[in-house]
């Protein structure tokens, strides 16, 4: 039965992928392909529920359940005996959302909060194109270029919706109860009420996104202009709302400190977010750490700072196509999406935050001519396959790899770090579609 649950999955996938070729080509999709494909999804997800409300195992879940119930009876969930319990590497703004958990059975809640992120997960591609809606229409680049965003049509809509829907990255996180849907609802939603000059909402929006502090810092560098300083008032007064909801702020420095230490413990040797092969679950864990040990660096060291170093040379690079305003603010918004994946620690589940750019990418490919076409529609196979990637997979390859010698370490370089690797791809392609496009749009207008 696990085989052809197997198979079925990868059919439903292959299909799910082929119709985002369709789309990218500019050949019409029939309604009854959206149908067959909406129904092996659809098999999927019941396939899903089924296991989880067997099983009733979702580790993340239970964790955050646990910490809430923690916090109803008085209890400090940062407290070393509670921790061992209870690991988790949030910030104090995600207590308030675990105590609401909490507020019922833990059955009755992960039923929930499951169902919950198949809605949200159903309306996130709908939820990403408002989003480049909003941005688009707000743009106005120092280049002089026309901000375009080609009208997604909903055959292309349901496309998106069904590969995000049947990807390995939405499916793992629905299995570990994880918070990756609702952190990019809310982050898309904070960008939408940008675009629709709502700064005070965008900046409520931004505070709850904060329960995932490492996606959610990226995505300050598109709130640094002057009609943004109400976002930033706003968004100061919810995580503090939310620290002094989840206890005393005296309790605050050392929450922080703690949880700091326990980010480094736990990724040390042999822990569940360690990125080297000794660790439990490398294989889902995705960013520069992981990328550069698989290109053969073992000194920590030396990783951690070419990390430090690579993360900052991009992130510097990103803002300061932001601060001088030459692309478009959709692709502006799309290429701090990809840098959200990779900033530090992530795991393949938190890609689903993608699906913003890959709707961006979508649309530019089905507009654009000439080599800017191709570059989008590069950029969205290569975001495909990274919501894709699967961990039952990638482990088994690069065990095996283990073996191989010398071809085994060009396996471990190439096919089991490709979602890091693909995430890179994605945004050169994006900037060099748009600056492309903007230099024909240049000549054409001499």
């Amino acid at each position: 039965m696990t085989l052809l649950i197997l198979l079925f999955s990868l059919y439903v996938k292959f299909l799910a992928f082929a119709i985002i070729v369709a789309c990218l080509l500019r050949v019409p999709v029939k309604a009854y392909h959206i149908c067959w494909i909406a129904a092996g999804a659809a098999a999927l997800l019941l396939h899903d529920l089924y296991i989880i409300a067997v099983t009733q195992l979702a580790l993340d879940y239970h964790t955050f359940w646990s910490v809430g119930r923690d916090l109803w009876e008085g209890l400090d969930p940062y407290d070393p005996l509670r921790f061992a319990a209870a690991p988790f590497l949030h910030p104090p703004t995600a207590l308030p959302v675990f105590a609401l958990f909490a507020t019922v059975p833990y059955q009755w809640g992960l039923a929930i909060w499951t169902v919950l992120n198949i809605l949200l997960g159903l309306a996130l591609p709908i939820l990403a194109y408002r989003t480049l809606c909003s941005q688009a229409a707000s743009s106005n680049p120092r280049s002089g270029a026309v901000p375009t965003f080609r009208e997604l049509p909903p055959p292309v809509l349901a496309a998106l919706t069904l590969a995000l829907i049947v990807s390995d990255a939405f499916r793992y996180g629905l299995f570990a109860g994880q918070l990756g849907v609702v952190t990019a609802v809310a982050l898309l939603a904070a960008l939408d009420s940008q675009g629709r000059g709502h700064p005070v909402v965008a900046g409520l929006w931004l505070g709850l996104a904060t329960m995932k502090i490492s996606t959610t810092l990226p995505f300050l560098l598109l709130f640094l202009r002057k009609r943004d300083v109400g976002t930033g008032i706003a968004l100061t007064l919810t995580v503090s709302a939310l620290c002094l909801l989840g206890g005393s702020p005296e309790l605050l420095p050392g929450r922080v400190s703690l949880t700091l230490q326990r980010i480094q413990a736990l990724g040390s040797p042999g822990q569940v977010n360690d990125y080297s092969f000794q660790g439990t679950q490398y294989a889902t864990i995705i960013g520069f750490d992981h990328a550069l040990y698989r290109l053969g660096l073992r000194d920590r060291i030396i990783i951690r700072n070419l990390q430090w170093v690579v993360v900052v040379l991009l992130g510097t690079g990103i803002a300061s196509q932001v601060v001088a305003n030459r692309l478009p603010r959709p692709a502006l918004c799309s290429l701090v999406a990809l840098y959200s994946v990779l900033f530090f620690y992530h795991r393949i589940y938190d890609t689903v935050i993608l699906v913003l750019p890959l709707a961006h990418s979508v649309s530019r490919a089905r507009s654009a001519d000439g080599l800017a076409r191709w570059l989008f529609s590069a950029s969205c196979l290569a975001m495909i396959l990274v919501l894709f990637a699967s961990a039952s997979f990638l482990k088994p390859l690069t065990e095996a790899s283990l073996n191989w010698g010398l071809w085994g370490r060009l396996v471990q370089a190439t096919a089991t770090a490709y979602p890091t690797w693909m995430v890179l791809a994605a945004m050169v392609c994006i900037y060099s579609g748009e600056s492309w496009n903007h230099r024909r749009i240049g000549v054409q207008s001499k």
